[in-house]
């Protein structure tokens, strides 16, 4: 998964990378693995906020 993800932000495709992550994080999160979860909503957060920045640029 780790792997997937910075292939896309390599590339920039910040909205797949939140959408996976976030996804991600929640399937963590029902699981009761939060400590995964808490990292893939970090991932999910920045990208979020990179396609943002992206979109004012």
């Amino acid at each position: 998964m780790d792997q997937a993800i910075e292939k896309l932000e390599l590339r920039g495709l910040f909205y797949e990378v939140f959408d996976i992550a976030e996804e991600a994080g929640n399937y963590a999160e029902k699981r009761g693995d939060f400590e995964s979860a808490l990292k893939f909503f970090k991932v999910a957060y920045v990208a979020r906020l990179n396609q943002n920045m992206g979109a004012c640029q």
